[in-house]
């Protein structure tokens, strides 16, 4: 990433994006925008320090981007695929990057990747999993880990106690009611 650029996430109240915000400002981005359910933008944009927040439910997602980053998008880490990714497309400023990390709108909403728009604007487009990159996981793993002892990170998460309660946690994973990291502590 390079200093200044526009970062967007989807499901950013989820475990990965509710530490993006502060990761991306550490390695120097200049905005950084996320969506999620309606409920938790407030939270993004009062406790997790991102600029700008949308519903992910929003009918015209592209202008709901514009008005989140209204410089366009430089880097995406797509935690979702579907419309999401449909909508980067058309804010994508030239030279962006999306990281393909997951596909959880994939499965009720098939989207078309417009290679023309991919193409016109030198998108590059790449799946992402951290044992693609060893050296740069184990990097990571060590400054996370001293970002958190320095109090520089904060990881949210929801806890559950007792196994019983494995199955209410996954379901609110799966409907989007918790914020941060779901643990079922045993």
């Amino acid at each position: 990433m390079s200093a200044g650029e526009t970062v967007f996430v989807s499901s950013a109240a989820g475990s990965i994006g509710s530490v993006v915000s502060t990761l991306a400002r550490r390695l120097g981005s200049g905005r950084v925008v996320g969506s999620a359910s309606a409920g938790k933008l407030s939270w993004l944009t009062g406790q997790a320090g991102f600029d700008a927040a949308f519903d992910r439910t929003e009918t015209d997602l592209v202008a709901a981007l514009h008005r989140a980053a209204p410089e366009g998008v430089d880097v995406y880490l797509d935690l979702t695929g579907g419309a999401q990714t449909r909508a980067v497309l058309e804010v994508a400023n030239p030279g962006a990057r999306i990281m393909a990390i997951g596909t959880l709108d994939s499965h009720r909403d098939q989207v078309e990747i417009d290679l023309t728009t991919l193409i016109a604007k030198r998108i590059t487009l790449r799946g992402f999993t951290p044992r693609d990159h060893p050296a740069a996981l184990k990097r990571a793993e060590r400054e996370v880990e001293a970002w958190s002892r320095q109090g520089l990170l904060a990881v949210p998460h929801t806890a559950f106690h007792g196994l019983e309660q494995a199955g209410a946690a996954l379901a609110g994973l799966l409907d989007g009611a918790h914020t941060g990291t779901v643990v079922v502590r045993l």
